[in-house]
């Protein structure tokens, strides 16, 4: 038994509906899939210094300009010397050490880690940024895996709901600018000494 015509067009009708949006998700997904290893800046770049890399200011821009924060300026060096332990530190606001990176837990770590390896060059960078959270974080960690990392610390949490990108943010558009975040980076941008002798004399 044959249909009649006019029903076999609304029957290619509802079947072209049904599956024209399954083909051009599927589509999309192929063209769209290895989109961020085409697009997305690195977060790293060149610095003056040959072989030696430093922190992509413009990395976040990526992401949102006109609430972009910055990474804490740091020097990498490409390939890692001989006899180095590099721990790489990656999250928000907490690991980077907001707002006096050179006291944050990054550099206390760092000089822990000389003390109990004296026979090695420690190296512990602060990959975090100010209110990120894991979408940001994944590809960040994948360029620090490239830069033959021995540990890779990773502490956030508390911006995947209320950071600057999260379901509940805190962070109004108007209140956030290139220019507040460039000046808090570069006021960030200090790298002191920390004194851990009174710590050392209390573990002994």
């Amino acid at each position: 038994m044959r249909w009649p015509l006019g029903r076999r067009r609304w029957f290619l009708r509802i079947a072209l509906a049904l599956i024209a949006p399954v083909l051009l998700l599927a589509v999309m997904e192929l063209l769209l899939g290895d989109w961020d290893s085409v697009c997305l800046p690195p977060c790293f770049v060149q610095a003056h210094q040959p072989n030696t890399l430093t922190s992509n200011q413009m990395f976040i821009w990526f992401y949102r300009p006109e609430r972009s924060t910055g990474p804490h300026p740091i020097l990498i060096t490409v390939p890692k010397r001989e006899n180095t332990l590099r721990a790489f530190v990656l999250g928000g606001s907490a690991a980077m050490g907001t707002s006096k990176p050179a006291y944050g837990f990054t550099r206390i770590l760092e000089l822990m880690l000389q003390d109990k390896f004296p026979d090695q060059e420690v190296e512990v960078i602060n990959a975090a940024m100010r209110g990120i959270n894991s979408h940001i974080l994944v590809p960040i960690a994948r360029q620090c895996a490239q830069l033959q990392p021995d540990l890779m610390i990773v502490y956030s949490g508390n911006s995947e709901h209320t950071g600057r990108y999260g379901a509940d943010t805190l962070y109004p558009l108007e209140q956030t600018s290139r220019a507040d975040s460039s000046a808090a980076c570069g006021q960030a941008s200090s790298r002191q000494p920390v004194d851990l002798s009174d710590v050392r004399r209390r573990r002994r």
